[in-house]
């Protein structure tokens, strides 16, 4: 008979390690909620309330207007908390994931964020309207026209005041500069591409699940010798084909280490972006 001591030690192993494998895929299903991006509510998505319904509605038909005439879409977010990392970081996250200008794939969008608890304002402006809005005049919509209202409390006025300026800008009777990318942008986007975006981060945790799901496997299958072993010395001969599938389970591990590194260089590639690094901030 086999060894009954071996097999409870052995049912009490694998309990423990599913509890540590349950607490584990909490823990990062934590953290992937910790990072989350507002759903987008049309032309104005006000997640920080600083605005009431008339004006968020006013500005909306504004940057209907906008888009109409020019062919260009801007948005206006305000957020409720920059959530531990940068605003610039937030620009690109928000143009790339509301995919803001790509519909005809010019890249002519503008994302105007503001986040009034963290005392922050991004302007960022896709490649498709460098020549419009290059990053020095971003700088001057945002330091001469948005930040003094900031800076007298008034919300409302300063987002007007930099939206109308952004029209002005995008309008074809506008004469336009021409169309190269500053040192400041091109630093940018590189910068920019250092920082996972949601999608990079959603792939790592995938694969990261992958591979700690085929790690436990291989340890629950290394602990299992002794008590393999002392099976085969009662049943003759099972436990060595065990063992060959053991093997296969480790080549298949290689496998997924490989594909989790491309995965998670394709995920890198289409997150970071950068076709929104163009553009200003400004705090106050």
């Amino acid at each position: 008979m086999p060894d009954t001591a071996a097999i409870d030690l052995l049912r009490w192993r694998t309990f423990g390690r599913g509890g540590l494998f349950a607490a584990i895929l909490c823990l990062i299903s934590a953290l992937s909620a910790a990072f989350s991006i507002p759903e987008r509510n049309g032309w104005v998505t006000d997640q920080a309330r600083i605005m009431d319904q008339d004006s968020a509605d006013a500005l909306a038909r504004r940057l209907h207007d906008i888009q109409h005439d020019t062919g260009d879409e801007v948005v206006v977010v305000t957020l409720g908390s920059l959530q531990g990392t940068s605003i610039e970081h937030w620009g690109n996250l928000l143009g790339e994931t509301w995919q803001v200008g790509k519909a005809n794939g010019k890249d002519n969008g503008v994302v105007l964020v503001v986040a009034p608890n963290d005392r922050q304002v991004r302007l960022a402006v896709g490649y498709g309207l460098s020549n419009r809005i290059p990053d020095s005049v971003a700088a001057t919509i945002i330091s001469d026209h948005i930040l003094p209202y900031f800076r007298a409390g008034d919300f409302k006025a300063g987002i007007r005041a930099g939206i109308e300026s952004i029209a002005i800008q995008l309008d074809p009777a506008t004469p336009v500069a021409p169309p190269t990318r500053s040192t400041t942008s091109i630093w940018a986007s590189s910068f920019s591409q250092l920082i996972p975006s949601m999608a990079t981060v959603k792939t790592f945790v995938f694969w990261g699940v992958i591979v700690l799901v085929v790690l436990i496997v291989l340890i629950f299958n290394a602990t299992n010798v002794g008590p393999r072993r002392r099976w085969n010395d009662y049943n003759g001969g099972w436990g060595n084909s065990g063992w060959g599938s053991s093997s296969s389970s480790s080549s298949w591990s290689s496998s997924s280490w490989s594909s989790s590194g491309g995965g998670s260089s394709g995920g890198g590639s289409s997150g970071g972006g950068g076709s929104f690094g163009g553009g200003a901030s400004g705090s106050w």
